[in-house]
């Protein structure tokens, strides 16, 4: 495996986990599943698509039924997912407890 496509790898692995951690942050803010739909300016597309990235899950139709931001949010649990996501982009870890 060249320099070159490793590195691609390992941006695209970041990028995912990211996605990812952004997600779940989503979730923990609203109580609400989102869906990724990866496509290229080609792609006409047409319904929702996992592509690897994150849950496959239903497309948002309508707006919620209950007030956007959920009144359980986890804060200590957003918290770790920020910390998780600033390692992921700056390879550096985060003291725990540094953003309270």
């Amino acid at each position: 495996m060249t320099d070159s496509s490793k590195m691609e790898k390992d941006r695209n692995k970041m990028a995912e986990s990211v996605l990812n951690l952004t997600l779940e942050i989503l979730f923990q803010l609203t109580g609400e599943d989102y869906t990724v739909v990866k496509k290229t300016s080609s792609d006409g597309c047409l319904g929702p698509v996992c592509d690897g990235w994150g849950r496959s899950l239903s497309p948002i139709m309508a707006p919620p039924l209950h007030p956007l931001i959920n009144e359980d949010i986890n804060v200590q649990k957003i918290l770790e997912l920020t910390n998780k996501m600033i390692e992921l982009l700056t390879r550096e870890v985060t003291l725990q407890g540094m953003f309270l």
